[in-house]
């Protein structure tokens, strides 16, 4: 499995786990130095600070495949500004051109009038025409959305999380459709936006509950390279997946997570771990958003 780079991190804190600054020039440049004999693809968004300029200003030497995601919004002032955004996200680019775009708000662009979907459907389908963009992508988090899809023609990527804990779409088949129309799929979110690596009391705190599978998953695997391990080693067993977004805080953990993706995969069962609340997969209804 191939993986993708997550870009947040770049130029901003992201992530529950992150309490440190972005990531070091000095650590980037070996990163990009080691992606690039990889798959050189990463992952940023319109809302993502200072990440597009960060790119910008290594592209010209790496010559990255860009995922970029923009915002639908939800007024219609927002909306009114997606096509601004997006020219904006290309200018901060200093690109001409990108691997994919996708909607971002999948949810917010389900909501709109038929004539705006048509609007912008058909912008980003000119855009693949004279080829500005190689891939229309759409970035989603559940079955509804998914659902959504089916009634979409063009579609060559679908961005969405999985992880140990949020298997369901995998273990209901309910991705199967995708690959049939030959979707590319990724993964984001495979770390739960770095909860597994806090301590299991700061879990507790962050969530505003305890979870017998979260305690259940810290007892199995008792230290954070083993829920590292397992973690990936769950994502590269889901066969359906095409790629994984990743992210991290400086050369050494992306190394290592690296290493891990390109060791034999372990055929593991890890549904015991499935959790279907909501509250606990989603960090946007978590009741502590960031850990200082």
């Amino acid at each position: 499995m191939k993986i993708v780079l997550g870009s947040a991190q770049f130029a901003d804190r992201y992530g529950i786990s992150n309490n440190k600054s972005f990531i070091s020039k000095k650590d980037l440049k070996k990163i990009f130095d080691l992606y690039k004999k990889k798959n050189n693809i990463i992952d940023t968004a319109s809302n993502y600070k200072k990440s597009l300029e960060t790119i910008a200003s290594y592209n010209h030497k790496y010559k990255f495949k860009i995922n970029l995601k923009i915002e639908i919004g939800n007024h219609k002032s927002h909306q009114l500004n997606f096509f601004d955004r997006l020219n904006s996200c290309f200018h901060r680019l200093k690109t001409k051109k990108i691997y994919s775009l996708m909607i971002h708000d999948t949810k917010n662009f389900m909501n709109l009038k038929k004539g705006e979907k048509k609007k912008i459907i058909d912008f980003l389908n000119n855009l693949k025409k004279i080829k500005k963009i190689d891939k229309i992508g759409y970035s989603i988090y559940d079955l509804n959305e998914l659902k959504f899809l089916k009634k979409i023609k063009n579609i060559d990527l679908v961005q969405l999380p999985i992880n140990i804990f949020d298997q369901d779409l995998i273990v209901k088949k309910k991705l199967i459709f995708l690959k049939k129309r030959k979707v590319e799929i990724h993964a984001r979110s495979i770390f739960l936006q770095g909860l597994i690596f806090l301590k299991l009391p700061i879990v507790h705190k962050i969530l505003g509950k305890k979870s017998s599978k979260i305690i259940n998953f810290y007892k199995k695997f008792d230290t954070i390279d083993k829920r590292l391990f397992h973690s990936i080693n769950f994502i590269k067993n889901c066969d359906i997946i095409d790629k994984a977004v990743v992210g991290f805080t400086n050369y050494l953990e992306f190394k290592k997570l690296l290493d891990i993706f390109e060791t034999k995969k372990i055929k593991t069962n890890y549904n015991s771990f499935m959790i279907r609340d909501k509250r606990i997969i989603r960090p946007y209804l978590w009741r502590i958003k960031k850990i200082h």
